[in-house]
């Protein structure tokens, strides 16, 4: 059985092995990306779906996905940056 990137991140992520990436494991885990802590806390807002204050497997997958368009994004370094909901929406 293959194990997918995504996957294999959730899991190092996953630092309690209890299958939620808690607050504090994320912004360890996503501070890697470079984004700002601004950014980070924005994209914690649209990946957490359920609003239990931590991430399921699809809701991590959906914030890798985020920093990633993020990342991808020009302009999304400059400190006046908000991410766009239904632009990001329309991408992902």
């Amino acid at each position: 059985m293959t194990t997918t990137p995504f996957r294999e991140w959730f899991n190092l992520a996953d630092r309690q092995r209890t299958g939620m990436i808690t607050g504090q494991d994320a912004v360890q885990f996503f501070s890697r990306s470079g984004l700002h802590k601004r950014l980070l806390a924005q994209v914690w807002e649209f990946a957490d779906v359920a609003k239990r204050g931590c991430l399921s497997f699809d809701e991590f997958v959906l914030a890798l996905r985020l920093i990633a368009f993020v990342q991808a994004t020009p302009g999304s370094q400059s400190p006046e940056y908000n991410i766009n909901a239904q632009q990001a929406r329309a991408t992902l």
